[in-house]
């Protein structure tokens, strides 16, 4: 029954997209150009779907961008993604990937909606702009931004999330622009159908609509316009203001802080309001490190200098990117640790066509000529990743990233040699060993299948954990379905030195494949690995 809902929803909003692009066009030439632009992004989407071969898939070039430990990588390697929602789990995954459950798979599908992206954002740029060359360029520069890379690596909802925007976007056009009551409230349900779309899968991203549909209210009553040019004309008022704010901040941050911090999750909003959270001056330098210096620049004025009916787009994406900071754990947590940094860069895939969106109001806010030639100068030079290095003490090697994108952590290794496994026995089960906790010394098991059969696995049974199991036959035992196929494999878990709970494996089980693997930065060396040497990764066949 949710599929049935979800799928209903999606229909309605398609269609209702369609209907309304012709319905508000100014002539049949316009509206034939605006239903060809949908039809062009999903023949793309279909296209991708129908043609491209997961196992082609090289796995050298995915950065899966979510560290933890062996629980992490097996549920990434399986395709599952953080806090997705029922949407990606009874919607996107079933309808795009079949009863395939690994990661491969879903980026296939994750090449579909951000071919269908592209093409999208290229018309919207082009409308913005009304010229080709900043239009094409930004959405080149978003194809290949790290951000971008590493959402399409993943098994998050970023790249389904990027065509639901969109298309909310277009029908906040119309709710801010639009003099036809049919092109205003039609776009305001458009905006409707595609918020609920996008709160089913995350509901914070699901502000990027709903924040600025609200803001533009004065503007739909008549009078935002000239509220918000008194007010930046005001500027005797602002700075008055803003030290008013500042002061406050500054005389109460001890007490306020600590109470934010004792509020469980609403603290990452809370530390998103404080005008001292940590995010106020560290986010410009994280965000550079993500995206080229151009982009941001261009975004941030598009962000401040958009027209009345616009800021709110603006402001919604700086709230939501502080609230990202602040559960990354950048704010009030003392010391963070080096890793949070790779939390900041899945979170901004979240938004990532949003920034480019504004960043093209911010070209479009610059004279004419030499000054928009140099802003698109800027949008081609790397990020700077050299702000995140990689690895603690005196274990630094490099950043987490470099200039093009190219991450290979520990955790990624793993995800990498776990897809290669399910590709290599697809209908097999997989069982595998998490390192030993180092305060007691517990292990947990994994047990699953890289396919799922709804008439045969609950849906909590794709993964199955075991705590306090070293039997590997026992998590055989507990494999979905029960093939008559298990591979058995010694990674990460089994790398910690001294530990010796998988050192009788080879000898008690045939190995069919095995390499070494060379030391890399490790992102979160607190989960017990230590894999500073290099070190053997096996599988061996157990049944």
């Amino acid at each position: 029954m949710t599929g049935l809902a979800l799928g209903a929803l999606h229909v309605a909003l398609l269609l209702g997209l369609v209907a309304w692009l012709a319905a508000t066009a100014p002539d049949a030439r316009a509206a034939w150009t605006r239903v060809g632009v949908v039809g062009a992004a999903s023949f793309v989407f279909v296209a991708i779907l129908a043609l491209v071969d997961p196992h082609q898939i090289a796995l050298d070039v995915l950065i899966p961008v979510r560290e933890g430990s062996t629980d992490v990588t097996v549920r990434v390697a399986r395709g599952e993604g953080a806090g997705a929602g029922i949407a990606h789990t009874h919607g996107y995954l079933p309808w795009f990937c079949g009863t395939r459950r690994s990661l491969d798979v879903v980026v296939r599908m994750n090449l579909a909606f951000l071919g269908a992206t592209l093409v999208l954002l290229t018309a919207l740029g082009r409308r913005v702009t009304g010229a080709w060359v900043p239009s094409v360029l930004l959405t080149v520069v978003f194809a290949l931004s790290i951000p971008v890379r590493a959402a399409v690596s993943g098994a998050g909802p970023a790249p389904v999330l990027w065509v639901l925007l969109l298309i909310g976007g277009a029908g906040l056009t119309g709710w801010w622009q639009g003099e036809r009551a049919v092109t205003r409230w039609g776009g305001l349900a458009i905006v409707v159908l595609a918020t609920l779309a996008v709160a089913l899968s995350r509901v914070e991203v699901a502000a990027l609509l709903v924040v600025p549909a609200l803001l533009a209210l004065p503007h739909r009553w008549g009078w935002g316009d000239r509220w918000v040019a008194s007010l930046r004309h005001r500027r005797v008022a602002w700075g008055a203001g803003a030290v008013a704010v500042l002061g406050l901040a500054i005389v109460t941050y001890g007490p306020v802080t600590r109470w934010i911090a004792h509020q469980g999750q609403a603290a990452w909003v809370l530390q998103a309001l404080h005008p001292l959270a940590a995010s106020t001056l560290t986010l410009g330098p994280i965000e550079a490190s993500m995206w080229p210096l151009g982009v941001v620049v261009l975004a941030v004025l598009g962000g401040v200098r958009a027209p009345a009916r616009n800021l709110g787009l603006g402001l919604a994406t700086f709230g939501v990117l502080r609230v990202y900071h602040a559960a990354a754990h950048g704010d009030f947590y003392g010391t963070p640790s080096w890793a949070w940094p790779l939390e900041m860069l899945r979170y901004n895939g979240l938004v990532a066509p949003i920034l480019v969106v504004l960043a093209w109001w911010g070209w479009v806010s610059l004279p004419r000529g030499a000054t928009r030639a140099a802003a698109l100068a800027l949008v081609v030079v790397p990020a700077q990743p050299w702000v995140w290095p990689a690895g603690r003490g005196d274990d630094v090697r490099g950043p987490l990233w470099d200039a093009w994108g190219r991450m290979d952590l520990d955790a990624q290794q793993e995800v990498r040699a776990l897809v290669a496994g399910m590709r290599m026995w697809p209908t097999c089960g997989f069982v595998t060993l998490g390192a030993a906790d180092p305060g007691d010394g517990r292990r947990v098991g994994y047990a699953w299948r890289s396919t799922w059969d709804p008439a045969v696995d609950a849906t909590t049974r794709r993964l199955v954990v075991l705590p306090d199991v070293d039997d590997p036959e026992a998590m055989a035992d507990a494999v979905p379905g029960r093939p008559s196929c298990v591979m058995l494999y010694a990674g990460m878990g089994c790398a910690t030195p001294g530990d010796t709970a998988c050192a009788a494996w080879p000898d008690t089980y045939q190995v069919i494949d095995e390499d070494t693997v060379p030391a890399a930065p490790h992102a979160h060396p607190d989960h017990g690995w230590d894999t500073s040497d290099p070190w053997t990764r096996r599988w061996m066949r157990l049944r």
